[in-house]
């Protein structure tokens, strides 16, 4: 994951309330079915990043 202002990053969320795992923003996606395709967030403590397009997640087969 790269973008900006990430540094203080305390979450990152793959659809609907599924959290990833990580440290310094390296996640690890939980798992779902191939093909689904999910929007990512980065939550700090400014909120959450907004949802849009270019933060679209698909999971490979």
């Amino acid at each position: 994951m790269t973008g900006t202002n990430l540094a203080d990053t305390t979450a990152v969320t793959f659809g609907t309330g599924r959290h990833g795992t990580g440290l310094a923003c390296t996640v690890t996606a939980p798992a779902d079915t191939a093909s689904t395709k999910v929007s990512v967030q980065a939550v700090n403590a400014a909120g959450t990043s907004p949802v849009d397009n270019r933060t679209q997640y698909t999971y490979g087969s």
